[in-house]
């Protein structure tokens, strides 16, 4: 959203028409950075928790068990609560 506002409000010639849309791109960048790494760490956790015929499941047929992804969801929603 903000870097539409950027481009229809922010100025369109010189230095600082291009500064701003940098500046949105970079608040997308980070936003998008920090939703992928709250999912790298559920991810981590919830496979930890993984039994070992699990794993082996994984490992052969690089299926995850049914119940992971709502595993990973729940503890991602969880870690976005404690913010």
């Amino acid at each position: 959203m903000l870097g539409r506002l950027t481009a229809l409000f922010g100025s369109r010639d010189g230095w600082e028409g291009n500064y701003w849309a940098e500046e949105a791109a970079d608040l997308r960048r980070g936003t998008a950075s920090g939703n992928l790494h709250a999912y790298a760490l559920a991810v981590d956790t919830a496979a930890e928790a993984l039994t070992a015929a699990e794993r082996a499941h994984l490992r052969a047929t690089g299926e995850v068990p049914a119940h992971f992804p709502a595993e990973v969801e729940r503890r991602v929603a969880e870690r976005r609560k404690r913010r």
